[in-house]
């Protein structure tokens, strides 16, 4: 449904953020991190007198004067090359401790280059180009058409010669890379190409089924990477056989979309002569000799900025006995220091069943700020370790109980109150109030007990996100509850007989959409089952259930079996605000529910909405449920009492809610820190960001989105809403999963509801007795 064609602008800034100064008066800073030898590595905190010794060590080069946004480097003649976003190439000669400005990229390129409408751009060594780029049409009157471009393609050679190069309408480049010979190759949609140097010619080199996301040259060989890596021998003219070592290595990240202009993993090979590749990932950077039987880890991503999310990998090379990473905004050396212990003396665990990129992103953020502290992030669900929720639980629960749990929770469909009653987390009251930021007073006290110490707050979640209603104002400005929410559909349908009214066709679906406010209905104040709670619901969402699916039309429920929303390529979750408002542009729907979170990014939630909704001339309201408006949580932070850096532990969670991390980095999410959402529409402000989105509605006609900052208008009417929430939804999991799984036999009519409320207390009542 949707395709992101373009990101005008300085979208890319998304990326780019947490990039501050270097520190230091030459390139090399003297800032320096940890950043682990795989070789012989111990556990920290381990009292041998003999410490294993020696890692790579981190320090930042700083980039040409004036430059910010960074968009390649590459090796020139024994030093290093780096191009800027403009496409200025300059030289680092280690001799000359300054960067030397080369050449700067041909007139033609300047505006496509400045609003990062490229479809691909690589210099070779000789200084040639090889360029394409959106060329957006013009209408009648000689404005700009967005929904009318083209692509052009062309050489564009270091004594000026344009070349073009000729590429069918239907195909698309969106990779170039260069061998050391100064040959260009392309990856289109299913082939690859060798671009003749003297007059643009393409020779197609390989065909292949599945998608090419990223072309890299390692040595003699093309890197093919797509949902599976293949590899070409540029010698032999031919593909090579598989490296399923490596492919199996790198399985997590194989098919996976990068964010603008960055990647999932980088790949480096020094010379064809040698068989030595170097891969990064998140974890680390490892060697493998190709067809080799073993992967083996050089520098512990964990340890440096190789983990942390809030820079993007742009490139990687190996210049000497130093390798050298492009960030999105910054230039990293790793040097090996034999005088270094191997691990730093202590470790700060951080813990939670599912991975969150913006939990890895401060957990970068916060290890590169304190080097003598060996920062994890485990997250055991996430990742193949074959393990249930009840086995990470039970595991947890173990270590816990010995004294050897993690430092920071992430309590994420777990357990708060018990924890909370067992003494096994810090009160972050004074944490909190110590730093002097404003956080929403609703959510910390959905979040403050009592215990046998006195009140306390035992956990603070990072997000929020609450329940709204999109529509025409005279329509939904009196619905507050789920029952006037089921008179409205009902009085809808009546006056529409056909038509989708809020955009589901199953009835899993419409409970997922309609559970969204009312969550904190379905438990008592004791943790057992609310049934008349949990009765009302499914009473009304029967009623809407049936209004919705007794107008739909085939070519509706067709649609809706087809579609996925992306946002910078990241698949968005159905029952964000977001998404379903974009689902009614794409229907013509009347309505729209959704979790609404505070996140001012232009490819965030709120920004997407205010804007889709502005065109449909709809607005917003609370959706609440029987117990009020009460929104969700999710990164829920909590330290363990027990840790043995618990000062460091509290430290992270101030950090991770802080105004000062959201101003270094990207957040998806929104946040529950009042300070932090000031900060974001300041940088917003400030940097002036744009985006466009395009796509077809259902009934074929184009639509364009253009999602700029809200306006004031827009983000006093978040305020409002954030202001109004009353609370968190603290429902178990496995409550929630049961009214959705039993509830759509009473949607259905296979159960009653007085039948389905009865098996939904049987399926969680030995659960919650535990």
């Amino acid at each position: 449904m949707w395709k992101k064609i373009l990101a005008l602008g300085l979208v890319s800034m998304l990326l780019l953020s947490g990039c501050g100064p270097s520190m230091g008066e030459d390139n090399r800073t003297g800032q320096s991190s940890a950043a682990g030898n795989a070789g012989g590595q111990q556990n920290a905190g381990n009292d041998s007198d003999e410490k294993a010794m020696g890692r790579y060590v981190e320090s930042e080069i700083n980039l040409p004067e004036g430059v910010e946004y960074v968009r390649d480097i590459r090796l020139g003649d024994n030093c290093l090359e780096f191009i800027a976003w403009d496409g200025t190439l300059y030289r680092l000669e280690d001799q000359e401790q300054s960067w030397q400005l080369v050449s700067q990229a041909p007139e033609e390129l300047q505006y496509p280059l400045s609003v990062d409408i490229m479809n691909c751009f690589q210099y070779n060594g000789a200084g040639d180009i090889m360029a394409g780029y959106i060329q957006f049409l013009e209408d009648e009157e000689g404005n700009t058409d967005y929904n009318s471009y083209t692509h052009v393609y062309a050489l564009f050679l270091a004594d000026g010669t344009r070349i073009p190069v000729e590429i069918s309408e239907q195909e698309y480049i969106s990779s170039a890379v260069c061998d050391e010979t100064g040959t260009f190759y392309l990856s289109g949609r299913e082939r690859i190409y060798r671009v003749n140097g003297q007059d643009g010619s393409l020779e197609v080199l390989t065909e292949f089924g599945d998608r090419c996301d990223y072309l890299t040259i390692c040595g003699k060989y093309l890197m093919i990477q797509g949902d599976k890596l293949q590899i070409y021998d540029m010698e032999e003219n031919k593909m090579a056989d598989q490296d399923p070592v490596l492919e199996d290595f790198l399985k997590p990240w194989l098919g996976q979309y990068g964010d603008i202009n960055s990647r999932p993993y980088l790949m480096w090979m020094s010379s064809p002569e040698e068989k030595s590749l170097y891969v990064l990932t998140r974890k680390g950077l490892y060697s493998h000799v190709l067809y080799g039987s073993t992967v083996e880890q050089l520098i512990d991503g964990s340890l440096c900025s190789i983990s942390d999310l809030g820079h993007s990998f742009v490139n990687m090379l190996q210049l000497g006995e130093a390798f050298y990473v492009l960030y999105s905004g910054q230039l990293k050396q790793y040097v090996y220091d034999p005088t270094v212990p191997t691990m730093p003396e202590n470790i700060l665990r951080v813990w939670g069943l599912q991975s969150d990129e913006d939990i890895q992103r401060v957990v970068g953020a916060f290890a590169q700020s304190h080097p003598d502290l060996y920062v994890t992030y485990e997250h055991p669900l996430s990742e193949d370790t074959g393990m249930t929720r009840e086995d990470a639980m039970k595991v947890l629960s173990t270590e816990l109980a010995t004294g050897n749990g993690p430092d920071v929770l992430l309590l994420d469909d777990l357990p708060y109150d018990t924890y909370v009653e067992k003494g096994v987390l810090a009160d972050l009251t004074e944490t909190l109030d110590g730093t002097g930021e404003r956080y929403m007073d609703a959510v910390r006290e959905s979040y403050r007990r009592d215990t046998p110490q006195g009140r306390g707050q035992y956990a603070m979640p990072m997000s929020l996100t609450v329940p709204v209603l999109m529509g025409e104002k005279n329509k939904i400005q009196n619905v507050s509850n789920l029952e006037q929410l089921a008179d409205l559909m009902e009085q809808s349908r009546a006056a529409q007989p056909e038509g989708t009214l809020l955009g589901f066709n199953r009835a899993e679906n419409a409970l997922e959409l309609l559970a969204i406010g009312s969550t904190g209905d379905w438990m008592n104040e004791s943790g057992g089952i609310d049934s008349e709670g949990v009765k009302n619901f499914l009473t009304q969402a029967r009623r809407i259930y049936n209004a919705e699916i007794s107008g739909l039309t085939a070519k509706e429920i067709e649609g809706m079996e087809q579609l996925q929303s992306y946002i910078n390529g990241v698949p968005q979750v159905w029952t964000q605000a977001g998404y379903q408002v974009q689902n009614a542009m794409y229907f013509h729907q009347p309505f729209a529910l959704g979790m609404l979170n505070s996140s001012m990014s232009v490819m965030g939630d709120y920004s997407m909405t205010a804007v889709v909704m502005s065109m449909q001339n709809m607005v917003m309201v609370p959706m609440s449920g029987e117990n009020g408006f009460i929104g969700q949580a999710s990164n829920i932070l909590a330290v363990n009492e027990a840790s043995k850096v618990k000062e460091q532990a509290l430290e992270f969670v101030a950090y991770a809610l802080s105004k000062q991390f959201c101003s270094e980095n990207y957040m998806r999410a929104g946040s529950t820190n009042w300070d932090v959402l000031e900060e974001q529409i300041r940088k917003n402000e400030e940097d002036g960001i744009s985006a466009f989105m395009s796509f077809e509605d259902i009934d074929g006609k184009p639509q364009l989105i253009e999602v700029e900052n809200p306006s004031e208008e827009e983000l006093a009417a978040l305020r409002q809403i954030l202001e109004a929430c009353q609370g968190v939804s603290q429902c178990d999991s496995r409550v929630y999963d049961a009214v959705i799984e039993v509830g759509a036999y009473a949607l259905t009519d296979k159960l009653t509801i007085d039948e389905a409320v009865k098996e939904i207390e049987k399926k969680v009542s030995l659960y919650l007795a535990e």
